[in-house]
């Protein structure tokens, strides 16, 4: 499991430190999402195709550039009604806790 994410460190969630979960670095010039070589860069750096990547993502544009890159995407609303409206246009997969990730991913792993 891989991480690509545009928040700052000190905010992403020490979860998925204690996990193993590595950064992924950006490559140099490539742009913020909605540009989907920002997903297709982690997949080629972690040596995995597109099809095979789960991304996890809470904003409308990461959710286009991940389906455009070719992956599945579980939208996290993080418990707001007004995110969850919002995704749901666009992403069929939601969740609202981030404890119940691993069993969303044990789900479509197997």
């Amino acid at each position: 499991m891989g991480r690509r994410t545009s928040a700052q460190r000190r905010w992403r969630r020490p979860t998925l430190y204690r996990r193993g979960s590595p950064d992924t670095p950006s490559p140099r010039g490539c742009s913020w999402k909605p540009d989907l070589g920002l997903f297709l860069h982690a997949a080629q750096t972690m040596g995995v195709h597109p099809s095979r990547c789960i991304v996890v993502e809470d904003s409308v544009s990461g959710i286009h550039a991940a389906k455009a890159a070719g992956m599945r995407v579980l939208g996290f609303t993080g418990g707001d009604p007004g995110v969850e409206q919002e995704l749901a246009a666009i992403c069929e997969d939601l969740f609202h806790r981030m404890g119940d990730l691993p069993a969303l991913l044990q789900d479509r792993i197997e």
